[in-house]
């Protein structure tokens, strides 16, 4: 995890969101433990998803999730992209 001076508020249900789609089921432990968190910070930020309230993320943190999130995103897309080229010329 990178050094983090400055913090921006975010949906934390957007934080979750991402966190599932990056973790599964298990996301609270492993996103801790891959970003270095306290397992109670990670909860923290799920207790504020589910009340539909903001969390003060560190930004440098959040760039760590956006780039996880590309390097999932962009394989998926390029796979979406040849399977509906296939459907739609069939």
């Amino acid at each position: 995890m990178t050094e983090h001076t400055d913090s921006i508020d975010v949906p934390a249900r957007a934080v979750t969101n991402a966190a599932v789609v990056l973790w599964g089921n298990r996301w609270q432990s492993d996103m801790a433990r891959e970003l270095g968190l306290t397992l109670r910070r990670v909860q923290r930020i799920a207790a504020a998803a589910r009340d539909d309230e903001t969390y003060q993320l560190p930004r440098g943190l959040l760039a760590d999730l956006l780039a996880r999130l590309e390097r999932v995103h962009r394989p998926m897309q390029r796979a979406y992209e040849d399977l509906k080229t296939l459907y739609d010329g069939a």
